[in-house]
């Protein structure tokens, strides 16, 4: 193995851990609710999501369905 392209291969993966701390800390802190999903299921949310659906704690919403936070109209659409 090249030890050049082991150097190589660690500082892009280092640079690629620094960008998505950046953007997650980016989204942490936005104003606006942001909420990740895979599927139907919430996978992660950022504060202001908490605040404007009145929870405390992100492990109240991470790993439900999205139609927790939908009026029951709109929830039945995606059941």
């Amino acid at each position: 193995p090249d030890v050049l392209a082991r150097r190589t291969e660690a500082e892009a993966r280092a640079k690629a851990e620094t960008e998505l701390r950046d953007v997650s800390t980016a989204l942490e802190t936005l104003a606006e609710p942001v909420i990740m999903m895979r599927g139907h299921t919430i996978t992660s949310v950022n504060h202001a999501t908490l605040e404007t659906f009145g929870y405390e704690s992100k492990s109240e919403l991470e790993g439900q369905g999205v139609t927790v936070l939908m009026q029951t109209p709109e929830a039945s659409k995606h059941s």
